[in-house]
């Protein structure tokens, strides 16, 4: 009897596995009729293999990826049931309605569905422990950010253009985390200090409702750009004397108060921008950074600045206005002059 049993099980296994391809391909069906696929710039003939389907590539018969940009899709996402799918690329389509949490892609890779009209709350997205990609700005998201505990793969998050409310979880579990972009959305609350994320390079949360003080990054080595700008910070600006690799640094328009600090460690630095805050002091150490393209600190109070322009050749523009800096006039003659 227990021979019996085993046979059993070992051949409906067979029949699950021999049916897998089958049913991506049913499940590829239901996404072209759910998607308006007749009307795409590049349709499916359903009648040909799958394989050979616009977007779709497979992996011993099974849909591991589905790239389908600028295809002019419309409508809401079905629930895909495709088990062994790594990437998933939408971008720049029409469409509606909700992101299902597609939680039997539990393979997934990448889920990039920027440029669309979805709407409503993210998903936890919490059965996606392989994912490394989440990108889904210019979007019409709502609602406050999930918690991404589960995403321990997670390297780029990209929610940036949304409605998106509440506060900025400091996404301790993701500790790959390279690029985080939650830029122009209505997010309140404190910039976290991101204390285990020892490998982002790129964090741009300008255009928010943030409040409170700046936080150091002193964890964030690898640093190379932090966006802040046109918020509601305050509070000192500290040195960033532990991001070395800084090319970009933007926090204008916020509230910030105290001295400028000196930025002479920042030799990879390219751009900065502390324009509109309420600074003071005399900006020191600028003429080390050779590299330096572009230095804006308009409407700040700051009293006298040293600029060596002979050492800086990098330099493009400077915007000092709305200070009372003795050098203006002359530093914005020498660039007028080139």
């Amino acid at each position: 009897m227990k021979t019996i049993i085993i046979a059993v099980l070992c051949f409906w296994a067979f029949q699950m596995t021999a049916q897998d391809p089958k049913a991506d391909s049913l499940a590829l069906v239901d996404f072209y009729q759910a998607t308006d696929g007749p009307n795409w710039k590049k349709t499916w003939d359903l009648n040909s293999p799958m394989k050979d389907w616009k977007g779709v590539k497979t992996k011993n018969g099974r849909v591991v990826s589905l790239k389908l940009s600028r295809n002019g899709l419309k409508g809401e996402l079905p629930d895909l049931n495709l088990t062994e799918l790594r990437t998933l690329r939408l971008t720049q389509n029409k469409l509606t309605g909700s992101i299902p949490n597609f939680s039997h892609l539990v393979a997934l890779e990448e889920l990039v569905l920027y440029f669309n009209k979805l709407e409503g709350q993210i998903p936890a997205f919490d059965k996606l422990g392989n994912l490394k990609e989440l990108s889904l700005f210019s979007n019409k998201l709502t609602g406050g950010l999930p918690s991404f505990d589960n995403l321990v793969a997670l390297e780029e998050l990209n929610l940036a253009l949304n409605q998106l409310t509440g506060e900025i979880p400091n996404f301790s579990n993701s500790i790959r985390l390279k690029k985080i972009w939650l830029y122009k959305n209505q997010l309140t609350g404190a910039v976290p200090t991101f204390a285990t994320l020892h490998d982002v390079e790129e964090i741009r949360l300008s255009s928010n409702q943030l409040t409170g003080t700046l936080p150091t990054f002193d964890n964030q080595p690898k640093l190379k750009k932090i966006y802040l700008s046109m918020n509601q910070l305050t509070g000192d600006l500290h040195d960033f004397r532990a991001n070395s690799n800084l090319e970009e640094i933007s926090i204008g328009a916020n509230q910030l108060t105290g001295n400028v600090p000196t930025f002479e460690n920042l030799l990879q630095l390219k751009q900065l921008y502390l324009a509109n805050n309420q600074l003071t002091g005399v900006v020191q150490g600028l003429e080390h950074l050779v590299k330096l393209q572009k230095i804006d600190l308009n409407n700040n109070k700051l009293t006298g600045m040293v600029l060596n322009l002979e050492a800086m050749t990098a330099l493009e523009v400077v915007s000092l206005t709305g200070n009372d800096i003795a050098q203006e006039k002359e530093t914005a003659a020498v660039k007028e002059g080139e």
